[in-house]
C-alpha cells in the first residue's frame, strides 16, 4: 500500500513538472498572451509560437557555413545597409534592404541606431527611432569582445533571408556576459517572418528585453515578449503572417530626397534663400494625387 501511495505520488510531481514546463512561456505575465498567440495589430498582421497547435515548429537553420559573416559590430551600433536579394513584401510597402543593429534588430529604413532603454524603450511598437524594425531579441547586447560572438546572414536571392546572431553576450555594469543566439527569417512567398531562439545563457542588464516587429511610422507593430527570463526562449520559435487583405489606411507623404541644382555644393550666408528640388514621395497606401 505504501509502495503505490509512493507511486502515485511520484506520478503526480512528474505531470506537475511536464505542466510547468510545457507552460512556463504561456504562464509568464510579460508575455503579449498566454495562449501562444497575439494580434491582429492595426494593420492585420498576427503572431503563433511554437507552444500552441499549429504554431511553427524550431528548426534552427546553420547558416555559419553559407552565409556572409557581417563584421563591424560592436556596442550600441549599426551595420549596413545590405541587400535583402528579392522585394519583401512588409506591411503596406516593400523592403529590400536592411540594417543590422547589435542590440538584436533589424531596421529596413535607415541607419538609425536601436539603443532600448528605460521603460518604454522596450515597448513595441514606439514612436521613438528608428522604427521599421524586426526584433527577435532587443537588449542591451555587445560583441565588443569579439568571438565567439558572431552575426552572418545569407539570402538565395529569390525568396529567403535569414539574419542569424550567434552567442552573443549581455552589456553588464561588470562587464559582458553569458551568450545569446537567435535569428530571423523572411519568406517571401508567404510574406511571413518567423524568429527562432537557440541556447540563452545569462541575464541582461535591469532585466530589460523584449521582441516584436513594427512599421515604418512607428504606431503600429506586435510584441511578443517584454522583460522575460531568456531561459524561456530556449528551443522556441515565432511566426508572424500578414493578413490576406486589410482595410488600413496609411496617409504617409514625405521627402525621399532634396538636391541642390545640378547636385553641387553651394554657400551662402545666414539669412540667404536658395531653393532645392525636391523628391517628395508618398510612402502610404492611400492615393495622395499628385505633388506638382
Amino acid at each position: 500500500m505504501k509502495f503505490k501511495f509512493l507511486l502515485v505520488v511520484s506520478l503526480l510531481l512528474v505531470s506537475v513538472a511536464l505542466f510547468g514546463m510545457q507552460t512556463s512561456r504561456q504562464g509568464n505575465p510579460n508575455w503579449s498572451s498566454y495562449r501562444g498567440t497575439g494580434g491582429p495589430d492595426a494593420y492585420g498582421y498576427t503572431w503563433i509560437d511554437s507552444d500552441e497547435s499549429g504554431g511553427p515548429t524550431y528548426s534552427w537553420i546553420d547558416i555559419s557555413t553559407i552565409g556572409t559573416e557581417i563584421t563591424g559590430l560592436t556596442d550600441d551600433n549599426n551595420v549596413g545597409p545590405f541587400t535583402i536579394g528579392f522585394d519583401f513584401p512588409y506591411y503596406w510597402y516593400s523592403v529590400n534592404q536592411f540594417w543590422v543593429n547589435a542590440n538584436g534588430a533589424i531596421c529596413f529604413y535607415n541607419n538609425d541606431v536601436y539603443v532600448p532603454q528605460g521603460a518604454s524603450g522596450f515597448l513595441i511598437p514606439s514612436p521613438n527611432a528608428p522604427n521599421d524594425l524586426l526584433i527577435p531579441l532587443g537588449a542591451d547586447l555587445t560583441f565588443e569582445n569579439g568571438p565567439p560572438a558572431r552575426c552572418y546572414y545569407y539570402s538565395n536571392n529569390v525568396d529567403t533571408l535569414i539574419v542569424s546572431f550567434i552567442r552573443v553576450q549581455a552589456w553588464l555594469a561588470g562587464g559582458p556576459s553569458g551568450e545569446h543566439t537567435f535569428q530571423l527569417i523572411l519568406t517571401k512567398a508567404d510574406s511571413c517572418i518567423y524568429f527562432q531562439y537557440g541556447d540563452q545563457q545569462g541575464q541582461f542588464y535591469g532585466g530589460a528585453c523584449c521582441g516584436g516587429i513594427e512599421n515604418v511610422i512607428g504606431n503600429v507593430g506586435l510584441q511578443v515578449f517584454l522583460n522575460i527570463n531568456p531561459n524561456n526562449l530556449i528551443d522556441y520559435a515565432v511566426l508572424f503572417t500578414p493578413p490576406d487583405s486589410t482595410t488600413y489606411q496609411a496617409l504617409d507623404i514625405g521627402v525621399q530626397d532634396a538636391v541642390s541644382q545640378g547636385s553641387k555644393g553651394v554657400f551662402f550666408f545666414p539669412g540667404d534663400y536658395y531653393s532645392l528640388s525636391t523628391k517628395i514621395i508618398n510612402f502610404g497606401n492611400v492615393d495622395a494625387g499628385s505633388f506638382e
